[in-house]
């Protein structure tokens, strides 16, 4: 979710849809409305940086008529390696303005709890590492565009993902707000 809301070329990636970056401004501001506390960890960070430098890849690609992969691109291009961190740094710098940081200790415990929930539920690394890290916290209710999480039984999740929603509503989950 912070990605379609804090990295201004979000919309040129070719996998954005346009919900995902018209409908989530809307959700922060009902949230906030709503009195909920915003919040991010490291693997926010994690998966925000690398969403943008996906994206930049792609943009640079097109842009140039390429092929390149991520490893050359990001090592053999110094000046758009610098331009890359700068995208990343100024979307962090709007996430940690805009929401509380959580405590996030990945220790051993943490890591076989993940691995626990991967074997559980359909998630991959990042969000079995966040999944631990709301559930140490008490979080129950979250914002995401990630379909995976609702494959999580003690969490709601507030989603615009079509998918999320056509799954929630044919199995007799789906709450509408009011």
């Amino acid at each position: 979710m912070w990605f379609w809301l804090v990295y201004t070329k979000a919309s040129q990636r070719s996998q954005s849809l346009h919900y995902q970056v018209t409908a989530y401004p809307g959700y922060m501001d009902l949230a906030r409305e709503a009195g909920s506390e915003l919040l991010h960890s490291g693997i926010t960070l994690a998966e925000l940086a690398d969403q943008i430098e996906q994206t930049e890849l792609e943009i640079w690609n097109t842009v140039n008529q390429k092929e390149m992969k991520l490893k050359p691109f990001r090592h053999g291009l110094p000046v758009t390696r610098s331009n890359v961190v700068a995208e990343i740094v100024v979307a962090w710098d709007q996430v940690a303005a805009w929401s509380k940081s959580l405590p996030c200790l990945v220790d051993e415990a943490v890591t076989r709890a993940s691995l626990g929930r991967i074997e559980l539920f359909c998630l991959d690394g990042h969000d079995a590492l966040l999944v631990e890290t709301i559930r140490q916290a008490g979080i129950r209710q979250i914002i995401t565009d990630d379909g995976d999480f609702v494959t999580v039984p003690h969490i709601q999740v507030f989603t615009a993902n079509r998918g999320a929603l056509r799954a929630a509503a044919a199995q007799g989950k789906l709450m509408k707000r009011k």
